[in-house]
Order: C-alpha cells, then structure tokens, then sequence
C-alpha cells in the first residue's frame, strides 16, 4: 500500500488530537505533528514502522484480543483507553477511537485521558450546579418571597395532593384560614415595613405551632392558611386556639396585633373538595370578624355521605 502524502493531509496533521494511520498488519502509513508536540516523537520516523513501538505492551495485547477484532467486526471501536510511550518510554493515558476505511486502512484518533476526565469533572460540577440552581428556583417558586412560607400555587397543590389522600383512606383534614385584625391601621400608623415584620412574625408562629405533617402557606396580603392533616374539628380548635394564645404572647411593643381564624374542613362523613372547604373558611373567617375579632369561628360542610 502506498504511503499517505502529508501535503494532502495537512490539516489533520495539526488536529488537537493524536491521530494515526496504519494497515490492517500494523504498519504505520501516517502520524501527526500531535506525536511531536506532545509524545516527543519525529512523526516522520515512525512511518513503516508497527504501531507497537508507540503502545505499551498491555495495550498492545488489548488491541490485538479486543479493539482490532471489534474494528473489524463493526467498523469501530469507540472510547478504549489504551497507554501509549513518548519517545523516551513513559507511558501516557489515552483515549482511543478506531475506524476502519474502505481501502483497507485503520484511523485511530486519541484524546488525553486525564484532559477528557478534567472535562468529565467539570460537566459534572455543571451538572450539579444546575441542579442545584433548578431546585433553588423549584423552591422560589413554591415560596413566598417575603414570609417564606408557602404561596399560593404551593397551597392549591399541597390541597389537591392532601385531599386525595384523605379521600382514599378515609381521614379528615381541617383547614384555618386567618387574616391580621385592622392590618391597614398598622400599615397606616408605622408604614409598610412595619406590616411586613407583623407578617414575617406570624409566619414563624404558625411554623411554631404547626406540625410538620401541616402546612402553612401566604395566601396573599395578610391572609395566611394552614392546612391540618388528619385534623377534625375538635384538633382544628385546639390548634386555633395555640395560635391566639401564641400571637398574643409574641405581638408585644407597638405593633401589637391579633387575628381572626375561620375553621373549616373534610369530614369522615363529608366529601367535600378543597375549593369548596377553602370557601367555607373564609366565611367563618368572616363570621370571626362580625363577632368581634380576635377569635374563632367554624363551619362545616354539610355530611354527605
């Protein structure tokens, strides 16, 4: 076979990459100028030599066992490592491609191995990152930005998923719905950054009194809700009323301030769905409100069952 002419190939005689051309008995046809630059050999000297003098004697015995038969059974053998020796012997990691041509010849392109892992590393510190940063971003989403309890689309979700659940195996869910007594006058008197911090103190009560099974999201301005798994009536009072008690002892100095509470809930007997239950909380909120703030009041969905 005739040797290859480098002026015809002067291009892949600079690739960033080692690349070889040899015939199907070893013989080197073609090396590029990368044996130069970073194995140390003369490219030119290798020609019509074997390939062996540039491999290590255990890839050698690979290649003979493994990569040439599988070239030849499937016109490739892709991402083998395989050590090479620089001119004065050492051994070098590589990364080895194998093609087999038509005219009988086998390309093998090598990529350093260790730059290829350094590669492999950061993609997947890239990887991590961006997960992290999805999550991150999955978290805002469900977050109140200010409170950081949950917001509203993470409350309708948290209602559906909860309310399935109760459906299928037979156990209620209470749900309290309050707001800030005269929020506005607090706004009015000591500006909005007061209100945000009457806000913000709320949260961390509700987060106090709640069970981590419940959940306590910011509906919007001064509403909040909490949603009590496996809660009937009787365990929605009891917690209404912790979180009066609670509110009072921690709304000291002059933003003092209170709230109303309206209960609602799924009964065992009740099939009512998340919307409907939500709407009957805001009503007892209101009746809470007529009755005189600072308090509580309950309705329930008529049994249907």
């Amino acid at each position: 076979m005739a040797k290859l002419n480098r002026r015809d190939l002067v291009d892949v005689d600079f690739f960033p990459c080692g690349c070889l051309v040899t015939t199907m008995d070893r013989k080197l046809l073609f090396a590029n100028q990368y044996f130069r630059e970073y194995l140390d050999w003369d490219p030119v000297s290798l020609i019509d030599q074997t390939i062996n003098v540039v491999f290590s004697r255990a890839s050698q015995l690979f290649c003979e066992s493994f990569v040439i038969p599988t070239t030849m059974q499937h016109g490739r053998c892709s991402e083998i490592l395989l050590y090479l020796l620089n001119a004065r012997g050492e051994q070098v990691p590589m990364l080895a491609n194998v093609r087999w041509a038509p005219n009988g010849t086998l390309t093998w392109v090598f990529v350093e191995a260790d730059n290829r892992n350094k590669l492999l590393q950061k993609l997947e510190t890239t990887r991590y990152a961006l997960e992290e940063q999805r999550d991150q971003l999955d978290q805002m989403s469900r977050t109140d930005p200010l409170t950081g309890v949950a917001n509203r689309r993470e409350l309708e979700a948290v209602l559906e998923r909860m309310f399935k659940e109760a459906e299928r195996s037979d156990l209620p869910v209470s749900v309290l719905m309050m707001d800030v007594d005269k929020f506005k006058s607090i706004n009015d008197s000591y500006g909005h950054d007061a209100g945000d911090r009457v806000l913000c103190r709320l949260a961390k009560v509700l987060q106090s009194v709640c069970r981590e099974t419940d959940i306590v999201a910011r509906l919007g301005g001064d509403e909040f809700v909490c949603v009590l798994h496996d809660t009937d009536l009787s365990g929605a009072q009891v917690l209404a009323d912790r979180i009066l008690s609670a509110v009072s002892k921690s709304a000291d100095g002059p933003c003092a301030y209170t709230v109303s509470i309206g209960i609602s809930g799924r009964t065992r007997l009740s099939s009512a769905r998340s919307g409907d239950v939500l709407k009957f909380a805001d009503k007892a909120l209101y009746d809470a409100k007529v009755g005189g703030r600072d308090r509580t009041a309950a309705q329930w969905p008529a049994y249907t069952h």
